[in-house]
């Protein structure tokens, strides 16, 4: 039996820390991404609706003639700059609606990337769980309970605000109380 915990010991201290998903966060970036594509669909049917609404309204400005058949001298010739006109106003009301499109997209990308501090914090949690899984990992052990408990205590003084310092903090509570207690994590 003592040769079977030796081997599950030593297998436990060569086997690397497990892979942490990142749970949460991955799950908010999912969904601010998906609602990111949302938005850009939503402004291409806006866009598109309104250059369907400019050319049905300059449609149905334009004076039609209803005729039964060819009768010369009584249709009355589209004045060539009027055509020109509603041309133009559709041309600049179609540039006013691609820039105001591409300025809300360039804020809502802006809104969407998770800006430095976040960046930096959430590097301070993964070094902060990383120490402490392996502080727990010596914890096991009876031999190297010195060691975890130096472990833990750069775990709270390097990453003092974090969920991995409250938890080490419980840990050294712990092995203080109850010299020889098996820690698991």
């Amino acid at each position: 039996m003592d040769r079977l915990e030796q081997l599950l010991a030593d297998a436990d201290a060569a086997a690397p820390p497990p892979a942490r998903h990142t749970g949460l966060a991955f799950r908010v970036r999912r969904r601010a991404a998906q609602r990111a594509t949302n938005m850009r669909i939503a402004a291409g049917l806006f866009i598109a609706l309104g250059v369907a609404g400019i050319i049905l309204l300059a449609v149905s400005r334009q004076p039609t003639e209803v005729s039964t058949g060819p009768t010369p001298g009584t249709t009355q010739p589209v004045e060539p700059g009027q055509n020109a006109e509603v041309r133009q106003r559709f041309a600049i009301e179609l540039i006013r609606l691609r820039q105001e499109s591409r300025t809300a997209a360039a804020v809502k990308a802006a809104l969407l990337e998770p800006d430095a501090v976040e960046q930096v914090n959430a590097a301070r949690e993964r070094a902060a769980r990383v120490l402490l899984s392996d502080a727990n990992r010596l914890a096991r052990s009876s031999e190297s309970r010195g060691e975890a408990i130096e472990n833990y205590r750069q775990v709270i003084r390097l990453f003092p605000h974090t969920f991995a310092a409250s938890q080490a903090t419980e840990k050294l509570g712990q092995i203080h109380d109850q010299p020889a207690l098996n820690i698991q994590s």
